[in-house]
């Protein structure tokens, strides 16, 4: 629900006039927070990977494909394989 004035509600009941979503990483480069999360969630499934090589195979390619290439280095399934892309490509 919007506050008066059209702003959104904050914790301190002031509101906001502008929210600013950073879906392409021009304020925040994400990218690496990414790669190190996939290499520890790899890890945590059986495949040792470092986030160097996440950033050298991976950087630029679909999760589609990095799912992909994973499958043969994985002792079981891919747990995200039968993920959909969310669509913010």
């Amino acid at each position: 629900m919007c506050a008066p004035g059209g702003g959104a509600p904050r914790n301190d009941g002031m509101a906001s006039d502008l929210i600013i979503f950073d879906c392409d990483g021009v304020l925040i480069d994400s990218e690496l927070i990414a790669c190190r999360v996939s290499a520890n969630c790899l890890s945590e499934i059986g495949m040792a990977i470092t986030v160097e090589e996440i950033v050298e195979r991976y950087v630029g390619i679909s999760a589609t494909a990095m799912f992909a290439d994973w499958q043969p280095e994985l002792e079981r399934p891919c747990p995200w394989a039968s993920l959909k892309p969310c669509g913010f490509a």
